[in-house]
């Protein structure tokens, strides 16, 4: 009995209404019946028209696969040009961090400088700041 799918088992694996399934029945397209106890279709998953339409409803239509890999050539090459932007402004981000780091030395070396000069001026007595000796 494991053969026997009811119209909407069959229809779930043929992707199709449970319709179809039975107009497929009554047309004698698919083998199978439908009861005088309840009145429900029942399609024989066993039958080779069952296989056959199971396959032709599986396989891919390849115009669709065609468009969907040059989609995804396009995203991807989309993709390509984000990352190559991307690797371009952290090019010039690491540049101006290099360059603001070395702005960051010579103005930490002035402002040594400075402190330098302003203990030696604390230093000298007053005379010596005025006449520079």
């Amino acid at each position: 009995m494991d053969n026997i799918l009811s119209a909407v088992e069959a229809s779930k694996k043929l992707n199709i209404s449970s319709q179809t399934v039975k107009r497929w029945i009554k047309d004698g397209k698919l083998k199978g019946y439908q009861s005088e106890e309840n009145g429900k279709w029942y399609a024989d998953s066993d039958d080779s028209t069952f296989t056959q339409h199971l396959i032709d409803n599986c396989t891919p239509d390849v115009e669709y696969l065609k468009a969907e890999i040059e989609r995804l050539h396009g995203v991807i090459e989309r993709r390509d040009c984000q990352n190559e932007s991307m690797s371009q402004q952290i090019d010039h981000l690491t540049q101006v961090v290099a360059m603001s780091q070395k702005n960051i030395g010579a103005l930490t070396e002035q402002l040594d400088d400075s402190r330098q000069m302003i203990e030696d001026m604390r230093f000298r007595s007053w005379w010596r700041r005025i006449f520079r000796r």
